[in-house]
């Protein structure tokens, strides 16, 4: 006759033996540098909240090699409002930019290690508030072999035109002087460029790549005559 209450202890016994309650964690054994390697084919984000898996994966993202922070990602609401294409009020994307140039030097305080790869991508704003300058100048002094940047400025999901590059009162980069030298690949999208002295000493720079870029004949010139293996 069937037991129910018999056929409960028996499972209960069965679960308790075979810690029903814990999953297993395939990732145990594989190498923490492995681990880490996989987290660069991440969003910043979502390599950070692999924490939550087990101890082992929490300080992971600290020590990765390559890093991608996108604005519209990391701050919220401002994200959905952007995704939406709904009308967002400056004021919201300023205290949004606010908030994203401190969460950029946050995570790069707690991250360590090498960084041969870094990508930004940012709203408009940030550049007014003159913060792009300041993240690039910071990565590229304190983090030892950057070989590869990838900057581009958002340019209100996208509703404002090329006008916005040529506006009187967008301010341009002008990074100090050979601040590029140890970069192998360069990529810049949607920026004024007034900084040719940012290239001076790029021996190794093979791969440069700039996208609805503002800048004179001059400074073209410049970076052209320095970066001699283009």
């Amino acid at each position: 006759m069937f037991n129910p209450k018999r056929r409960l202890e028996k499972r209960s016994k069965v679960e308790l033996e075979m810690g029903s309650d814990e999953i297993p964690d395939l990732t145990k054994k594989v190498p923490a540098n492995v681990l880490s390697h996989i987290l660069t084919f991440l969003p910043l984000d979502e390599a950070i909240r692999s924490g939550i898996l087990s101890k082992k994966w929490k300080d992971l993202w600290r020590n990765t090699t390559h890093i991608e922070l996108n604005e519209k990602k990391l701050i919220k609401p401002l994200s959905q409002l952007l995704i939406s294409r709904k009308f967002v009020p400056t004021k919201d994307v300023t205290k949004g930019a606010n908030r994203y140039a401190l969460l950029v030097y946050r995570i790069m305080f707690h991250h360590y290690g090498d960084l041969p790869s870094f990508r930004i991508l940012h709203l408009w704003k940030s550049l007014l508030l003159g913060e792009v300058q300041s993240w690039v100048e910071y990565v590229l002094k304190t983090r030892e072999g950057v070989q590869k940047l990838s900057l581009e400025c958002e340019l209100d999901n996208g509703e404002m035109g090329e006008w916005f590059l040529f506006k009187d009162d967008i301010p341009k980069l002008n990074f100090s002087k050979g601040i590029f030298q140890s970069l192998g690949s360069l990529e810049m999208i949607n920026y004024n460029i007034n900084c040719s002295n940012a290239f001076v000493g790029c021996k190794n720079l093979k791969t440069l790549k700039l996208e609805k870029i503002n800048l004179a004949d001059r400074i073209i010139n410049d970076i052209l005559n320095n970066c001699v293996v283009l």
